[in-house]
Formats: structure tokens, C-alpha cells, sequence
């Protein structure tokens, strides 16, 4: 998966918080499922701020667009190290 499909799916599940959010809260008014709701349409926006976050990187080209392993590997990253070592990343 590169980094563009990622920032994609995140847009995606985003808006699909948001619409499911806004639907609980409108049916659950003040009850739980309101609350929930509400809770739910804070999350989406947090899920929107990162893919704002990771397409900045990704016009400053601080991440490629290649699959995340090949970026993680090229750059020495102390986390494809450890993930190498524990064989999590192949």
C-alpha cells in the first residue's frame, strides 16, 4: 500500500464516520446514542487532521510515494529496524 491509497482510505472512513456520527446524534438526541454520535463525529475529525497531516509530508516529499516498507527501509528508520529484528517487516 503507498502512502496516496492510505491518505485515500483514511478520507473515506472519515467521511463515513462523520455521516454515521451526525445519524446518531440526530436520532439519539440526548440519550446515549447522541452522545455517541457526538463522540463519533469528534474521532472522524481527528482521522481527518491525520490525513491533512500526512498529505503535507507527502508534498514535502518527506514521505514518497512508494509502499511504506520501501520508505521505512530506505531511510534507515529505526522502526524497520526493530520490525526486521522481531521479523514483523519482510
Amino acid at each position: 500500500m503507498t502512502t496516496t491509497l492510505l491518505v485515500r482510505r483514511l478520507k473515506r472512513v472519515s467521511k463515513e464516520m462523520r455521516t454515521l456520527g451526525e445519524t446518531m446524534d440526530y436520532y439519539g438526541g440526548f440519550g446515549k446514542m447522541g452522545d455517541r454520535g457526538r463522540e463519533m463525529i469528534g474521532a472522524a475529525r481527528l482521522v481527518k487532521s491525520w490525513t491533512k497531516h500526512i498529505e503535507r509530508r507527502l508534498r514535502g516529499r518527506y514521505w514518497p510515494d512508494r509502499p511504506i516498507r520501501q520508505t521505512l527501509n530506505r531511510r534507515g528508520h529505526r522502526l524497520a529496524r526493530l520490525l526486521a529484528a522481531n521479523r514483523i517487516l519482510k
